[in-house]
């Protein structure tokens, strides 16, 4: 699933990417986008907008319903893990 959320969000970005912006992918989970000041707000929050627009589909019906995964831990222990967002 993890593989599949890094391509989702590499097409996000690809998809906003336009005229002298730089889009760069420098590890698996690492992405560099340069692109002029007064476009960086703009672009940010259409990214933020487009990839919080898929994520839940990530994740069960159940789950992106109630906004966190159960996750069990150590010792048994469960806990609210959020889902993943950008910002």
């Amino acid at each position: 699933r993890g593989d599949q959320m890094i391509k989702a969000l590499a097409a996000v970005l690809k998809s906003v990417v336009s005229g002298s912006d730089f889009l760069g992918h420098r590890d698996s989970d690492d992405f560099l986008f340069v692109t002029s000041s007064d476009k960086a707000e703009s672009i940010a929050e259409e990214i933020c907008r487009r990839f919080d627009f898929i994520a839940p589909r990530f994740y069960t019906k159940e789950d992106a319903s109630r906004g966190y995964v159960i996750g069990v831990g150590p010792k048994g222990i469960r806990r609210r893990i959020p889902l993943v967002s950008i910002s």
